[in-house]
């Protein structure tokens, strides 16, 4: 599914809920993608900067 999205062009994935496992699967596969984990009120905060 990840290659998929990336195929089509998705190029910015956000993970939402506790740990990094989405993050983690795509460093493994050497995608250039931009990932951010949200599992907490501060990196909420970071995402929405980041958007």
């Amino acid at each position: 599914c990840l290659k998929r999205l990336i195929d089509l062009g998705c190029n910015y994935f956000i993970e939402l809920g506790p740990g990094s496992v989405l993050a983690a699967l795509l460093r493994r596969a050497g995608k250039e993608v931009d990932v951010i984990s949200v599992g907490a009120v501060e990196s909420v905060r970071e995402c929405a900067a980041r958007m």
